[in-house]
């Protein structure tokens, strides 16, 4: 069975019954309980329920009955849960100070006072806000996270392009050269077949420039729909980091949030910037290279 916190801060309430009979409420910063019992001679029957916010702000609510044998204000029982956390768990209690002192296993300890459903509904209600608020934040937490790891994916897929550019006008200034080489070489036999060497290579160069942009393409393709992805999602944290201020409940994680959003920015400008680049020289040579490629055809023959 689930266990309750080790403490709880109770309200108080309308008075109880005489004997057990009565509504019995309590709540802690992630739980809240309701224990609403019979009592008849030395007999108590009832039904429990208890509401539990888990980490990361998601929350169910689960219920059961509650039975047992009083002795006075002590009495000695079990709570039996429902559904998929069907148990049984072994309690004991007394009615004393104004509380109820409901005790299960060794971290299973109630202090419920008299209340009514409205109360416990109540604090349901807050903890339902206060995990909507923890989820938020967690969602938060984790899209800053997620822009991180693009930074660094965007910082190494740049910082190679200056290589893949040189790459690709290295490949174009030997193919200049190589054909160069080619219409240099006059007459048949092993002079036709040097200038098909020659050839041959000015497309190999051409193959190699052609896979220097693949790679850029390959990262691109990656890169561009996660850009896309996080900038949607970063539009409407903002707005619900300024929704909650103009509430004057600034989301915990919306500061680093914010500080990341706008350093997400910079790197996607900086991003445009280099590929742009790139683009611009693979723009260049690819003319030039095609330019020679056709030069080379013309001069092989």
């Amino acid at each position: 069975m689930r266990t309750a916190a080790l403490a709880l801060f109770a309200w108080g309430g309308p008075a109880a019954a005489a004997g057990l009979t009565g509504t019995y409420v309590g709540r802690n910063d992630h739980q809240a309980f309701v224990l609403q019992v019979v009592q008849t001679g030395n007999q108590v029957t009832g039904r429990y329920e208890q509401f539990d916010v888990k980490p990361g702000g998601k929350y169910e609510d689960v219920a059961g009955t509650f039975a047992a044998v009083v002795d006075g204000k002590s009495f000695a029982g079990t709570i039996k849960l429902a559904g998929l956390l069907a148990s049984t768990m072994p309690v004991s209690g007394e009615l004393s100070d104004g509380a109820l002192h409901v005790d299960g296993d060794s971290s299973f300890h109630l202090a419920l006072t008299p209340g009514d459903q409205g109360a416990f509904r109540a604090a349901v209600a807050t903890l339902k806000g206060a995990a909507s608020v923890a989820d938020r934040n967690a969602h938060l937490e984790d899209l800053i996270k997620r822009m991180a790891a693009f930074r660094d994916n965007l910082q190494h897929a740049t910082s190679a392009l200056p290589q893949l550019e040189e790459r690709v006008m290295t490949d174009t200034a030997r193919m200049s050269a190589a054909l160069a080489r080619e219409r240099a070489i006059a007459g048949g036999g092993q002079a036709s077949v040097a200038r098909g060497q020659a050839s041959v290579g000015i497309h190999q160069l051409g193959v190699d420039a052609s896979q220097a942009r693949a790679a850029v393409d390959a990262s691109m393709s990656q890169l561009h729909p996660a850009s896309q992805r996080l900038v949607s999602e970063a539009a409407l944290a903002r707005l619900g980091c300024k929704t909650h201020l103009g509430a004057g409940a600034m989301l915990q994680a919306c500061p680093r949030f914010l500080d990341a959003d706008l350093a997400l920015k910079a790197s996607i400008e900086e991003g445009r910037v280099a590929f742009g680049k790139f683009d611009d020289v693979w723009d260049r040579e690819s003319t030039a290279q095609a330019s020679l490629i056709r030069d080379s055809d013309v001069a092989v023959k």
